[in-house]
């Protein structure tokens, strides 16, 4: 019988030792996965978590968002209205003067649109303070609270209307017989105060100061009688508008205690 040497036996000695631990670990990982099939069928069962809903609304690719209001200050530094800076400082200066009772400083303006209305252009400004918001329109010049007037077309309607109102109550005398006699004077009035709502620059404004000086040496000739100068005295000349309006008013209201009386008796 041959004997088997120490190599072969070495190597048989290993394969069974192989063997036997494969069987163990076989075992082992019977025993663990029935152990956690007991654990689970003796724990209580859960209900399952919700999950929280985001606070944050998720946003569409393709979806509109709308950016919240851009600050006065920041406005001004990218508005581009060139030829307006002059007339934007009238618009300003007159709000705040308007304004001067609740102190309210202006911090944007921005003119919005013109439209002429029988020849009468009309500047429409959308103007913003630290407290109001208002619409500003021109010839003449008044300002409207947005909340108030929320439509700047209906705005426009109203002040025409009013305006045309105010423009029509100043026309001619209420005596038919003074303004018989001053109707040179009232003509000329009339003229100075059209051309000063229909004014824009410095030139123009200078001419309605011309045509108020007519007017006023049109008064004089129709009220002034030579007879209003004293004895001894020359009588003013034609243009001299302010000694005549002296000898006027000395014959209308004379005496130390002046009564009033109307030109036309």
């Amino acid at each position: 019988m041959s004997i088997p040497n120490r190599r072969v036996l070495s190597l048989q000695t290993r394969r069974v030792a192989r063997l036997e631990i494969g069987r163990q670990s076989i075992a082992a990982n019977r025993l663990l996965s029935s152990i956690s099939v007991a654990q689970k069928k003796s724990a209580p069962s859960r209900k399952p978590r919700k999950s929280k809903a985001s606070t944050k609304k998720s946003i569409a690719p393709d979806e509109c968002v709308i950016p919240p209001q851009v600050k006065d200050e920041a406005l001004n530094l990218f508005k581009f209205d060139p030829g307006n800076e002059r007339e934007a400082d009238r618009i300003s200066g007159y709000v705040e003067w308007q304004c001067a009772k609740g102190a309210e400083r202006v911090t944007y303006l921005e003119k919005i649109r013109t439209e002429n209305v029988f020849g009468t252009d009309y500047d429409c400004w959308n103007v913003r303070t630290n407290k109001e918001r208002y619409w500003v329109i021109t010839n003449p010049t008044n300002l409207y609270s947005q909340d108030l007037f929320p439509s700047l077309d209906y705005t426009l309607s109203f002040h025409i209307g009013v305006m045309a109102r105010v423009q029509a109550r100043r026309k001619g005398a209420s005596s038919e017989r003074v303004g018989d006699r001053l109707a040179a004077a009232f003509r000329r009035w009339e003229q100075a105060a059209e051309a000063l709502d229909a004014s824009k620059e410095s030139e123009e404004v200078q001419a309605v100061g011309m045509r108020c000086r007519e007017c006023l040496i049109a008064f004089v000739r129709s009220v002034s009688d030579p007879k209003m100068v004293p004895g001894g005295q020359d009588a003013p000349k034609a243009g001299d508008v302010i000694h005549w309006t002296e000898l006027i008013a000395d014959t209308v209201a004379h005496g130390s205690s002046p009564t009033f009386a109307s030109l036309s008796e």
